[in-house]
């Protein structure tokens, strides 16, 4: 069972668009081994890859890898909006798409899906941020940054 029942509206009003182009769904791959690491997972990396167009829809926490990993299979990221700040952040409708109901999910869908010229724009501004902003590397200077303002 879903933590957050937008999630599962979601999927239902994807799947009920029978359009083949649209997967929504698991890939039966096991995410994690049973040691607590995160797998890597081919069929799901490969569909994230080619997708132009990925939904984030939060589930039982604030955050997960997913709203990440489109990022960085550079597709357009159209994620639910987040309830937390994340440091040197996305813009709406510029290097993402966010949403915070169905009705806004249906309608910003619906507009993204005839006008795939500004999904290409916005993945590939929202592929850029990540790169600028939030690598690992990017993520430790900042934390070390935010250290030093508190030390000095």
């Amino acid at each position: 069972m879903c933590a957050n029942p937008l999630r599962m509206s979601i999927y239902l009003r994807l799947q009920a668009r029978k359009d083949p182009q649209i997967i929504s769904g698991n890939t039966k791959e096991m995410v994690y081994d049973g040691s607590g690491l995160y797998r890597i997972n081919p069929v799901y990396r490969t569909l994230l890859q080619r997708s132009l167009i990925s939904v984030n829809v939060m589930g039982s926490g604030y955050d997960c890898a997913r709203f990440w990993e489109i990022l960085a299979a550079r597709a357009m990221l159209f994620t639910q909006k987040l309830d937390i700040e994340i440091p040197y952040p996305f813009t709406d409708g510029v290097s993402y798409v966010t949403f915070a109901s169905l009705e806004e999910f249906e309608d910003k869908l619906a507009y993204y899906l005839e006008h795939l010229d500004e999904v290409e724009k916005i993945a590939r501004r929202g592929h850029e941020h990540l790169l600028l902003y939030h690598t690992s590397q990017k993520r430790a200077e900042y934390f070390l940054e935010v250290c030093k303002q508190i030390i000095i």
